[in-house]
């Protein structure tokens, strides 16, 4: 879509989508900003230190899972621009996507190094929380289709965050 377009769309005058974001790429990072933006200011990543260390890890992958279920069209973004190389790509990467590694890895690579998890491929990681974790929330209609009745259940999403942290901690565990 044009901005020409898109400013006959909101009924506003012809040049201020222009003056206020420059060009369209301008609107489209800030749009992408408030999205993030509000998805990161309303995650408590605070890790509980009373916790055990495992539990920790198990936290912090339950709390990303759960704080995407509000916001499934930024995954689909990131997915879609994940697809090729683009300025838009790595916009979302240096902005949105390392913040996952800056705050994960290094609990990660704190129990490797106290022995309770093995090495992990951190690639592979980001994948299983981001894509796998949080893929029932960025296909809803798919969701659907295989559990009809989860929609209704209010501790549904809790259960599936609790999953996806359990199955990839306890796949790391050292043996």
């Amino acid at each position: 879509m044009s901005l020409r377009a898109l400013q006959v769309e909101l009924g506003v005058s012809h040049n201020v989508l222009h003056q206020r974001f420059r060009s369209k790429a301008g609107l489209w990072r800030a749009a992408v900003d408030h999205g993030f933006g509000g998805l990161l200011s309303g995650i408590d990543w605070e890790p509980d230190l009373d916790c055990a260390p495992l539990d920790r890890l198990l936290g912090l992958i339950r709390t990303f899972v759960l704080a995407n279920e509000s916001r499934p069209d930024l995954l689909r973004l990131v997915q879609t621009e994940g697809a090729r190389a683009s300025d838009r790509l790595d916009y979302l990467y240096e902005n949105y996507v390392v913040v996952l590694e800056q705050i994960i890895r290094p609990t990660v690579d704190a129990l490797t190094a106290d022995g309770l998890l093995r090495p992990a491929d951190w690639p592979s990681l980001y994948f299983l929380i981001t894509s796998g974790g949080t893929a029932l929330f960025g296909s809803p209609a798919l969701a659907h289709l295989i559990e009809p009745d989860a929609a209704a259940d209010p501790d549904a999403s809790a259960r599936h965050a609790d999953f996806v942290a359990d199955v990839i901690v306890a796949g790391l565990r050292s043996r």
